[in-house]
């Protein structure tokens, strides 16, 4: 286990970011006839398509807005560009008229914004390869789903008119998120204790996982793993879909992640993150954690110091983007860009003439598995 920890003597102010922090509103998709937007900042600093950080606010699946950035608009002034963005919440049930608000809406909802971005990079000056998910409590946890479960067809969705484009991520940074909604009463310690009855029908995580439609508690599902009777086998899998210390033993679908929990935490227990680490380490998917021991459910912002030339370093070490075998742009190499290949080859589209002969012939084949098989091109 990789786990760095830093001493700090009080909670500091997170930095409100850069010089100006207007930012610009798209909608990225509609959901029951209503528009799911987000706010798109440009870098301060920098030349050429720009890393962009894609932050996902808390409130426990259930309130807080995407105007709260927390740290990220500092970020600007280092040549990133940031964009925080809606989901459904879990409070706002026929506010979006007959679609639900419970999971997996959350997560068809930001891997919707991560297809729209991927579609607008070129307008936005952003990097379509280089794509970070950040978010904190709640958005934390989702940031961490979309760093774990790349390529997850049951979590993908089909929000928005983007559908081509590829919602994968190239890294995540998960502030204090749960990271298993079964086992958040089991990680508690006292101290520092919770505030918290995660397994009550009225928790976030049951809320979440829909208790307000079906009655049932977290506490409830657990208690019903491998009861072959109806509702629960939909439910125990539907608990686990939500869970990124779970997805994350599928190595092919995880991306680097820097995970950061303050050890006096009683809304989210610290062993939550654990989890997490440990998941992603076995699995060899690179992973450093962060443990605050003066921060509870909040982290100073001498935390984003340190992320910051985390993210440098792995976004040094990510595969170039424009590789020749890279045609669903997104700097990952995998079974999409063999079906985007196959496709433009049998349709005779110029995507799949990879040597720009005008011909389709064996040799765009060979072109293509060379430069998958050597992951650049």
């Amino acid at each position: 286990m990789r786990t760095r920890i830093i001493i700090t003597a009080a909670l500091g102010a997170i930095p409100a970011g850069g010089a100006c922090a207007q930012g610009e509103t798209f909608t990225f998709a509609e959901v029951g006839g209503q528009p799911l937007r987000l706010d798109f900042y440009e870098p301060l600093a920098g030349e050429g398509p720009a890393p962009l950080i894609i932050w996902i606010h808390g409130g426990g699946w259930r309130g807080g807005t995407r105007a709260g950035t927390g740290p990220t608009l500092g970020f600007r002034e280092h040549g990133y560009a940031v964009a925080s963005v809606d989901y459904r919440l879990t409070g706002q049930a026929g506010q979006w008229g007959s679609e639900p608000v419970v999971w997996p809406a959350q997560a068809h909802d930001v891997k919707a914004a991560v297809r729209w971005l991927r579609d607008n990079a070129e307008p936005l000056g952003v990097d379509p390869c280089a794509f970070i998910a950040w978010g904190s409590s709640a958005g934390g946890h989702l940031a961490a789903v979309l760093g774990t479960s790349n390529g997850d067809p049951f979590l993908e969705g089909g929000v928005g008119d983007h559908a081509a484009a590829s919602s994968d991520v190239q890294l995540a940074v998960d502030y204090y998120g749960p990271s298993d909604l079964l086992l958040m009463n089991f990680d508690v310690t006292t101290p520092p204790g919770s505030m918290i009855d995660h397994d009550a029908v009225n928790s976030p995580e049951s809320f979440l996982l829909g208790s307000e439609i079906h009655g049932h508690s977290v506490g409830d599902i657990r208690s019903h793993i491998g009861d072959p009777d109806d509702p629960w086998p939909a439910l125990v899998s539907l608990a686990r879909s939500a869970a990124p210390a779970r997805l994350a033993t599928d190595a092919a679908s995880n991306v680097p992640m820097f995970i950061a929990h303050g050890e006096q935490d009683t809304i989210v227990a610290i062993g939550q993150s654990e989890r997490l680490l440990d998941a992603l380490t076995d699995a060899g998917t690179p992973a450093e954690m962060v443990r605050v021991p003066d921060a509870g459910h909040g982290l100073p912002g001498s935390v984003a110091d340190l992320v910051r030339p985390w993210l440098d370093a792995q976004l040094a070490a990510l595969p170039a983007c424009g590789c020749v075998a890279d045609l669903v742009p997104d700097g990952i190499l995998d079974l999409a860009d063999l079906a985007a290949f196959a496709a433009g080859f049998m349709a005779m589209d110029p995507i799949a003439d990879l040597n720009g002969d005008g011909i389709f012939d064996l040799s765009d084949l060979g072109a293509f598995i060379t430069a998958f098989v050597a992951g650049c091109g």
